[in-house]
């Protein structure tokens, strides 16, 4: 099977490993063919879990407080970052 997870999008990927485990949980789907989508179904649920933790970083505000920038995360824990050196984007811990 050609590797279609790069082409897919976050919710093309979703929807196939739901049909892949509606597929999974019929008693009628021969043995070879379980395992080939058993094994799809596992590395579309990586690309899912990939997809999400890429746009949980997205999702990250930067606060300037004091002088100093943090980064916090959506959920709301924050933790601080030096905002020099590097490139755009990276962080480094203080």
């Amino acid at each position: 099977m050609p590797n279609k997870k790069t082409t897919l999008s976050f919710e093309a990927a979703l929807r196939r490993v739901e049909e892949i485990t509606r597929r999974l949980e019929n008693d009628q789907t021969p043995l070879d063919e379980a395992v080939a989508l058993y094994k799809e179904g596992i590395d579309l649920a990586a690309f899912c879990e990939d997809s999400l933790s890429g746009y949980e970083k997205q999702v990250a505000l930067l606060q300037k407080n004091d002088g100093e920038i943090t980064l916090r995360p959506f959920d709301g824990a924050a933790r601080p970052v030096r905002a020099t050196g590097g490139e755009p984007g990276e962080e480094h811990e203080a």
